[in-house]
């Protein structure tokens, strides 16, 4: 896996960057769960995350899979928590291949997935656990916000890849990758997350394939945790009564990753319908960036619809891969929601802040 400019998400050209200790399956005590940080810069919340994982009345196996830190973070949690096994790339992988990493090297099922701004609340390992016992799949908390001030129990995209929260009382079509909790057998059937993404969109894509497998999605009752937000990628998160702060890097990778879930995840029928709709938006987009004078912004979303040519093949031979049920598919399709989300929060938060 090429180095990616955290600035641009792009791939730089180089040799291929391998994880330090990325040896055979390394085995953990009988009925541990494999506890999954992906973390770059986490700072002091690196260690607040390790901290509410040992509080916890579970058997874990915590694995910190360090994408080229500079902070100091790192070696932070290993003076702290001598315990924990810390995983070093070279360079910032991210997000998809430091997962998929720790889930080959490392043992433990099932398998919870966090960010470091993440800070457990007492007896979320057990209800993950036991809620995947009883519902196969991928399951997550309850979650509270700090950079948007909220609730969250899961979320759904509509039709163009564009993301809310789930309407309550509603299932969701997925659980976000800051807590995700899934049964080892699952993330093996739907080839774990799709490394091309980068950032954003994967645990989307993880989740709704996993729908489209029977599998299920949920909220474990009981599960709670806290997120801090924006903790490596800064903005994205919509807080009542302010402007919608956003950065480049969210706006080319959600443009870029969006037609690539499309076309992997929905109904073929769709398509003729949906690509030319996403790559309208994103030129729409790209032009509005180049006539404010954000040309970098506006040559990431282009660039990011050549990597969507370059990529179907790869992106149709990830969609052949998993066996579809029928009941999988309508469940999926369900679950999705309509209307125009970017229409709504505009006239909700007005145009958006993109840093």
């Amino acid at each position: 896996m090429s180095a990616i400019d955290l600035r641009t998400g792009r791939r730089v050209a180089g040799d291929e960057a391998v994880l330090a200790d990325s040896s055979p399956l390394v085995p953990s005590a009988t009925g541990n769960t494999l506890v999954v940080i992906v973390n770059y810069n986490g700072g002091a919340a690196l260690c607040n995350c390790v901290a509410s994982i040992a509080a916890q009345n579970a058997r874990a196996t915590v694995v910190v899979v360090d994408n080229g830190s500079t902070d100091g973070s790192d070696a932070l949690v290993r003076a702290s928590f001598p315990d924990v096994t810390v995983s070093h790339a070279p360079t910032n992988l991210g997000f998809g291949p430091a997962v998929n990493h720790a889930v080959a090297a490392y043992a433990g099922d099932p398998i919870v997935i966090l960010n470091p701004d993440v800070s457990l609340h007492e007896g979320c390992l057990e209800a993950l656990t036991k809620q995947l016992d009883r519902r196969p799949g991928v399951v997550g908390p309850v979650l509270h916000v700090h950079a948007s001030d909220s609730e969250e129990a899961g979320w759904t995209v509509n039709h163009t890849g564009m993301p809310t929260v789930q309407a309550p009382g509603k299932p969701p079509l997925y659980v976000p990758g800051c807590v995700l909790a899934t049964n080892r057998t699952v993330f093996e059937r739907v080839a774990g997350f799709d490394e091309r993404y980068f950032l954003f969109v994967e645990d989307v894509e993880y989740c709704w394939r996993a729908l489209i497998a029977g599998y299920e999605v949920s909220i474990a009752p009981g599960a709670t945790a806290d997120h801090v937000g924006g903790g490596t990628a800064e903005g994205g998160y919509l807080r009542p009564g302010t402007r919608y702060r956003t950065s480049d890097l969210r706006v080319a990778l959600r443009e870029r990753n969006n037609v690539a879930l499309l076309l992997s995840c929905s109904p073929w029928w769709w398509s003729p319908v949906l690509v030319p709709v996403l790559i309208g938006h994103a030129l729409a987009i790209a032009a509005g960036a180049a006539v404010m004078g954000r040309r970098r912004l506006a040559t990431e979303i282009v660039r990011g619809i050549v990597w969507n040519v370059r990529q179907a093949p790869a992106t149709i031979r990830r969609r052949r891969s998993l066996a579809r049920t029928r009941s999988g598919c309508r469940n999926a399709r369900a679950r999705l929601t309509t209307g125009a989300l970017v229409v709504r929060t505009m006239r909700a938060h007005g145009w958006p802040d993109v840093r």
